[in-house]
C-alpha cells in the first residue's frame, strides 16, 4: 500500500493528500475531526500517516492484551493482536488515507476507555482511591467524548470489550464488590461521556452555525426513535452479525463461513465448559451465556441507537474484534502457573483457532490490496491514453469541461485477474461505481490524485443529465472511434456501456 500509494475506489480516490474537515463532518456529529486535521495540518501521505494509524491500532491491541492479564510478548499476545491487525478493517482504514488516523485513534480510545474503567473499578473495590484514580476516570470519560467526536462506529468496540470484561469478572468469580465497582464505573463513564459529547457537539454546531444532517441518520438520535424501532434494530443486529461471520456481504476471511461459525461456537463453549470445570456456579454460567448472546447487540450498538444507519466495511471494527476478544477472554481465564490437562486443552483450542483465522484473514487482506493495485494500474493507463486521444482531437484544454461515463471493469480490453473479483467492494478500483454524480467524483479523483492531470469535470447536475441522454447512450465505447464526443458544450468520454 505504501509503495504503490494505494487507496480505495471511494473517498480514498476522491480526496488527495491535503484535506481539512469542515462543516460537513460536523453535521454528522464528528466535531473532533476538524481539530485532528488542524493538528496534522491537513496533510495525509504514505507512509507517515499510515504508520501513525498502525501505531494507534497496535497500542489498542496492547491495551486489550493487558486488560485480560495476558503476558505481553507471549505467543498468545501476538496471535490475539494478529487476529485484529490482519483483518480487512485495518486495510480499509489505511485505504482512506485522509482519515486513516481518525480510525486508528478511535480504536485506541475505545480500548483505552475500558482499560481505564478496569483500573478505576479495581481501585474502588480495593478502597485505594486517590488523585490518580480520579484522573483515570476523567481519561475514560474524555476517551468516550473524543471517540464519538471522531467516528461513532467505534462505540461498538467499547460495548463489546466492556461486555467481554464483565464476563471475565463473572467467570473469574471475583468478589461482588469488584463486579459492582465495574458496573457503576462503566455506567458513570457512559452517562457522563454521552452528556459531555452532546454538550460539546451542540457548542460546535452553534459556533459554526451548522445543523445535524440526515446522512446515516445523524440527526435521528432520540429515545423515541430508538424505542419505536427497537424490534427491527435488534433483528438487524443479529442479521448483520451472522452475515459478517458467514461472509454474506463481507469478505474478511478466506476460510469457509461455516467453519468460521463453528470456530466461534467452539471457543465460546470452551470458555463456558472450562469455567464450569474450574468451579464457576450455574448462575455465573447462565449469566455469561446471556452476555455472549448480547454480543451481536454490542457490536451493532450504533445501528440500535441510530436505526437505519447501516454498516460499511470501514465500520466493521467491532465485528473484527469479536474473535480477538473472545480468545483473549479464554486465555485470560486460564489459571497461571498451572500445567493441568484442561488448561493445555484450552490453550490448544485458542492457539489453533487463532492461527486458522489469522491465516484466512491475512490472505483476504492481501487480495484486497492486490485489487486496489490492479485497478490503479488500469485507471492510470487508460487516463493517459484518453489524454493522448484528447490531444490528437484538439479537445484537451483547461477551459473545457469533461464527463467520463462508465467504469473500466465493464470494458473488455481491461485485464483484471481472479483476485480482483475475490476482493471487497471498497478495493475494486476501476469500478463498478455508482449511477450518479459519485461516478464523476471518482473520475475527478482518478485524474487529479492518481494521474496528476487537471481535467475539469462538469457539475453534478450536468453529469446526471448526460447519463440519460440518448446520444450518450448510443455512443461507442473506448477505444472505438467516436468514444469521445462533444455534447452540449461538454466533452463526453465513454469507457463502457455499464456504470
Amino acid at each position: 500500500m505504501f509503495n504503490e500509494f494505494l487507496v480505495n475506489k471511494q473517498d480514498g480516490i476522491w480526496n488527495g493528500t491535503y484535506f481539512n474537515a469542515g462543516n460537513w463532518e460536523l453535521s454528522l456529529g464528528r466535531w473532533a475531526i476538524r481539530y485532528w486535521d488542524k493538528l496534522h495540518y491537513g496533510i495525509s501521505v504514505h507512509p507517515f500517516s499510515s504508520v501513525v494509524t498502525l501505531v494507534f491500532f497496535i497500542f489498542g491491541t496492547c491495551l486489550l492484551i493487558d486488560l485480560f492479564n495476558i503476558k505481553a510478548g507471549s505467543l498468545m499476545d501476538y496471535l490475539i493482536s494478529g487476529l485484529f491487525l490482519s483483518n480487512i478493517v485495518v486495510c480499509v482504514s489505511l485505504s482512506y488515507l485522509f482519515t486513516s488516523g481518525i480510525y486508528g485513534l478511535s480504536f485506541f480510545l475505545s480500548i483505552l476507555c475500558i482499560w481505564c474503567i478496569k483500573k478505576v473499578s479495581s481501585a474502588v473495590s480495593s478502597k485505594k482511591v486517590n488523585y490518580k484514580t480520579i484522573l483515570t476516570l476523567v481519561i475514560a470519560i474524555c476517551s468516550v467524548v473524543l471517540m464519538l467526536g471522531l467516528y461513532q462506529a467505534y462505540l461498538g468496540c467499547i460495548a463489546l470489550v466492556g461486555c467481554a470484561y464483565l464476563i471475565f469478572i463473572i467467570l473469574n468469580r471475583e468478589e461482588k464488590i469488584v463486579l459492582k465497582s465495574y458496573v457503576v464505573t462503566s455506567t458513570v463513564t457512559a452517562i457522563l461521556g454521552g452528556v459531555l459529547y452532546e454538550r460539546v457537539l451542540n457548542e460546535e454546531l452553534l459556533k459554526y452555525n451548522v445543523r445535524l444532517d440526515s446522512y446515516k441518520g445523524a440527526n435521528s438520535l432520540s429515545l423515541i426513535n430508538i424505542f419505536s424501532k427497537i424490534a427491527p434494530s435488534l433483528k438487524y443486529s443479529y442479521k448483520n452479525f451472522l452475515n459478517y461471520f458467514t461472509k454474506n456481504g463481507y469478505r474478511w476471511n478466506l476460510n469457509d463461513g461455516k467453519l468460521i461459525l463453528i470456530c466461534l461456537f467452539v471457543v465460546i463453549c470452551a470458555v463456558l465448559l472450562y469455567s464450569y470445570a474450574k468451579h464457576s456456579g450455574i448462575l455465573e454460567i447462565i449469566f455469561s451465556m446471556v452476555l455472549f448472546f448480547a454480543m451481536p447487540f454490542c457490536v451493532n450498538i450504533v445501528a440500535i441507537l441510530v436505526p437505519n444507519s447501516g454498516t460499511s466495511e470501514r465500520q466493521t471494527a467491532p465485528l473484527a474484534l469479536v474473535f480477538p476478544v473472545i480468545i483473549a477472554l479464554s486465555i485470560g481465564l486460564i489459571e497461571k502457573n498451572e500445567e493441568k490437562l484442561i488448561d493445555k486443552i484450552m490453550t490448544g483450542i485458542a492457539l489453533t483457532i487463532s492461527a486458522v483465522m489469522i491465516w484466512g484473514s491475512a490472505y483476504q487482506t492481501i487480495i484486497d490490496q492486490e485489487a486496489m493495485h490492479q485497478g490503479s494500474i488500469a485507471v492510470k493507463t487508460i487516463s493517459n491514453s484518453v489524454i493522448s486521444e484528447l490531444e490528437d482531437m484538439e479537445l484537451y484544454s483547461a477551459n473545457r469541461e469533461y464527463a467520463i461515463i462508465g467504469s473500466l471493469r465493464h470494458n473488455n480490453l481491461i485485464y483484471l485477474n481472479e483476485l480482483y473479483y475475490m476482493s471487497n467492494s471498497y478495493a475494486a478500483v476501476a469500478g463498478s461505481y455508482w449511477s450518479g454524480n459519485l461516478d464523476s467524483w471518482t473520475w475527478r479523483g482518478i485524474f487529479h490524485n492518481m494521474s496528476g492531470i487537471n481535467l475539469k469535470m462538469c457539475n453534478d447536475g450536468e453529469y446526471v443529465k448526460l447519463l440519460t441522454n440518448l446520444e450518450v447512450q448510443e455512443m461507442p465505447v473506448y477505444p472505438e472511434k467516436g468514444f469521445i464526443r462533444e455534447i452540449e458544450g461538454i466533452v463526453v468520454i465513454k469507457l463502457s456501456s455499464n456504470q
